[in-house]
């Protein structure tokens, strides 16, 4: 079942869906020569990138909104693991950099300006914080 989600995030979600089944579609026949889906090796069939979870669409927009971790991954409800939504939220803001660069690159200084916002709003708390494991 498809969450609750705002009807631009619902059309974005879509469109990532389309793509995605594109590229899984373009990958078919190249699959099982290359090992597309796995780190190079046989995985039973599954081919192409991972599945769009649209629950961490909903707990991502409820982490850039300002809500705690529990209250976003509770977002999940229950369809991702914390340890997945930190990854998630972690590859966004490294992807939100990115762009940022790129768009200051082609002389977008209004879309730069939203982009690096948009880290702001990602970058703190638990997802950010640096590792609690030590060598020693």
């Amino acid at each position: 079942a498809e969450l609750d989600l705002p009807a631009p995030l619902q059309r974005a979600l879509g469109q990532m869906r389309g793509a995605r089944g594109r590229v899984v579609a373009a990958l078919a026949p190249v699959s099982a020569t290359v090992g597309v889906g796995d780190e190079g090796g046989s995985d039973g069939g599954a081919a192409g990138p991972p599945p769009i979870v649209s629950a961490l669409a909903r707990a991502t927009l409820s982490w850039a909104s300002g809500a705690s971790f529990v209250e976003s991954h509770q977002a999940c409800f229950g369809e991702a693991w914390e340890g997945e939504l930190v990854r998630a939220l972690r590859a966004l803001e490294h992807l939100l950099v990115d762009l940022a660069a790129a768009a200051e690159a082609l002389g977008d200084a209004d879309l730069r300006s939203r982009l690096e916002a948009s880290g702001r709003a990602l970058h703190r708390g638990l997802p950010f914080a640096p590792s609690l494991f030590l060598n020693g």
